[in-house]
């Protein structure tokens, strides 16, 4: 769920604390140099209650790499209550709201393929989570990301609009429609596809297409064209949030004002 600091497990809760904070500046501009985790209640290993506070950090080139362990795990840390929650955390310029709590959230400590230490959600009762951001934040963040890549190809986008429809609960269609320039041509070309997001919060996206306006317009859809085949079929994570050994139900995409991942969790 979390990468942790140093190299070593921690073993008192001044530890544990420390070590989680340390982990989390690894993947984000922190807001606060007061700790990103506090602890009320108990004594190491088990707590009342744990929360995680990620408002204010900042992203800002791209989500990190979710933390997954390879095992073998040992015993970590309980908690009666567990929070975690941002308001707002910043990928780029976009806010994303984020609020999750568990009950009885059980941990082990683990660690990546490359053998940093990892806190890792073994078992919670009554999860509840909910990723949220604003459609113009929405907008913000993909025409940032559309503006890097194209530029790389050389193409100057002076507008883009982004439209959202739901297909089925975890499914919507996208449409980008996106003014662009190479050198003194100017054309529009329309992006279609699907993304649907899995029960490990990664959105697939698939059936990919896009076209042009005019003649201009062809011939710019058919060059990039086999940039958008590499992609398609692809996944890609919504957070850096892993909830190690712990799954997903009742997932929900809603489009909208503000567009929303809402999912239950544990027993």
């Amino acid at each position: 769920m979390f990468y942790l600091g140093g190299s070593e497990f921690p073993t008192t809760t001044e530890q544990l604390i420390a070590s989680v904070t340390q982990g989390a500046a690894r993947l984000f501009t922190l807001a606060s140099s007061g700790g990103a985790m506090k602890i009320e209640g108990g004594s190491y290993p088990s707590f009342s209650l744990v929360t995680i506070d990620l408002t204010g950090a900042r992203a800002v080139d791209r989500l990190p790499p979710e933390p997954k362990g390879v095992g073998p795990s040992q015993p970590g840390v309980f908690a009666d209550r567990l929070e975690v929650a941002a308001h707002p955390l910043y990928i780029r310029q976009a806010a994303v709201q984020l609020d999750l709590t568990a009950a009885s959230a059980r941990f082990v400590y683990d660690r990546d393929a490359s053998g940093s230490p990892i806190l890792s959600l073994a078992d919670a009762q009554d999860g509840r989570m909910t990723i949220a951001i604003q459609k113009p934040e929405l907008d913000a963040l993909v025409l940032s990301g559309a503006k890097e890549a194209a530029s790389k190809q050389g193409v100057q986008i002076l507008e883009m609009s982004l439209g959202l429809t739901q297909i089925d609960p975890r499914a919507l269609a996208v449409e980008v429609r996106a003014k662009v320039k190479k050198l003194f041509v100017t054309t529009t070309l329309t992006l279609r596809g699907k993304l649907k997001v899995d029960d490990n919060l990664n959105a697939g996206v698939s059936d990919l297409t896009v076209s042009g306006d005019g003649m201009m317009g062809d011939m710019a859809a058919a060059a990039i064209r086999p940039k958008f085949q590499e992609i398609d079929g692809r996944s890609f994570p919504l957070t850096a949030l892993s909830l190690g050994q712990v799954r997903l139900r009742n997932l929900e995409v809603q489009a909208g004002d503000v567009v929303k991942v809402t999912a239950e969790f544990g027993s």
